[in-house]
């Protein structure tokens, strides 16, 4: 079968661990690039890395690249491409438009060149069809990315990638609504990635607010296939991801009956994954017991044993390992979560000081953002990683605790 070109999205500064979980999957041509990592692969042998990695928010299908002059190349240039092939004309569409920083000059308006891409779209659909798509902004059938790039002599390089998620691969589904956690579950899971946790260890987060990290380190310690959630809701018969109703996949019989054995397969991997996980392999506590509450009821969510989880009421600079050595990572409560640097400061000497008399035997990884809080920790940093939650600069610092 034909390989064709994706591209797999990371949050900014991960595309080279999300290069490292990419080449498990036997894909092709694999490059990295500003926000992810480009690659082939035939569609059918797609599924598993949609369904199974933990570092990428989204992955498109790059449909086609061409050369053009202007606005008015654009449109005659896309008006030549096969739609027809791509998109069902009685569903909906939207387009969002990026240029690179060479060409911002050229091409000032980008929701303009979003316009002309539409009009290219609906007039062959028109021609070969009798139908055309509608836009919706909000939940479009088709999300379609232009690109625009430097192409030399004159011209500009268009790229057409289509959205084939939908939800972003980080959403689990394990979250109670509305609830805004300071980690994205990709981001907790690449923090974890980036450790040198050893899983037959202990995993200690002792400001683990409504438990990201620690069902990350659970996920991945049992196996469980990161949309473990949404794999259940394919199994019932809903329609979890874009590409379900993308004409590429529907028109194919072949596709279908991979993605179903895909889902099977990584189901009954997880739920066996986590059956086998220990007592006590877990350790969480935070000030706030409603965090505690919500973390337990999560676990259920997330069919993670209550055995495998010690949770407490307690302040972190107090808190107490249950087990004898181990890992510990963690996000305190930096800057935009306390009321003041002083504060934020403070907090983090005091923790760091419980580390030292408490977590012997221990390596601690605290993601701390500004450089003074970083300071307030008053132990030997043995290594930084830089990270980015959301626009914020962070890092990664490592204690080994004697």
């Amino acid at each position: 079968m034909e390989a064709l070109k994706f591209f797999a999205s990371c949050p900014k500064n991960l595309e080279e661990l999300l290069l490292s979980e990419l080449k498990s999957f036997n894909l092709e041509e694999l490059k990295v690039r500003k926000g992810g990592v480009e690659f082939s692969c035939a569609p059918d042998k797609l599924f598993a890395l949609l369904l199974e990695s933990r570092i990428a928010s989204r992955i498109f299908m790059v449909w086609k690249r061409f050369s053009f002059k202007n606005e008015k190349d654009l449109y005659t240039q896309a008006l030549k491409l096969p739609w027809q092939e791509l998109m069902d004309p009685e569903q909906s569409l939207k387009i969002s438009t990026i240029t690179a920083i060479k060409v911002t000059n050229a091409f000032k308006n980008t929701h303009f060149l979003s316009l002309v891409l539409k009009d290219a779209i609906v007039d062959k659909l028109r021609q070969k069809t009798s139908k055309r798509p509608s836009v919706d902004m909000n939940q479009p059938d088709y999300n379609l990315t232009l690109r625009v790039d430097p192409a030399g002599g004159g011209f500009f390089r268009a790229t057409v990638s289509l959205d084939l998620t939908g939800i972003p691969l980080s959403n689990r589904g394990y979250r109670e609504e509305g609830h805004k956690a300071p980690l994205r579950e990709n981001l907790a899971a690449a923090l974890i990635l980036s450790t040198d946790w050893d899983k037959k260890e202990g995993f200690v987060d002792p400001f683990c607010g409504s438990g990201t990290l620690l069902i990350e380190a659970a996920w991945i310690k049992a196996g469980v296939c990161p949309s473990y959630l949404h794999l259940k809701q394919v199994h019932s018969g809903q329609k979890v991801y874009s590409f379900e109703d993308h004409l590429w996949f529907k028109s194919n019989p072949t596709f279908q009956e991979a993605f179903i054995q895909t889902t099977m397969k990584l189901l009954e991997r997880s739920e066996k994954g986590l059956k086998s996980l220990g007592e006590n392999s877990f350790q969480g506590s935070d000030i706030n017991p409603k965090y505690i509450k919500q973390l337990q009821r999560t676990l259920k969510i997330c069919g993670i044993p209550e055995k495998a989880f010690t949770l407490e009421f307690h302040d972190a600079l107090k808190a107490l390992p249950k087990m004898d050595k181990g890992i510990l990572v963690t996000n305190p409560p930096y800057g935009e979560r306390l009321d003041s640097l002083e504060e934020a400061k403070e907090t983090l000497y005091l923790f760091g000081e419980n580390l030292k008399n408490s977590f012997k035997n221990f390596r601690a990884y605290i993601l701390i953002s500004d450089p003074e809080l970083r300071k307030a920790i008053s132990l030997r940093t043995e290594q930084r990683q830089t990270f980015y939650n959301g626009p914020i600069e962070c890092r990664l610092l490592k204690y080994s605790l004697y």
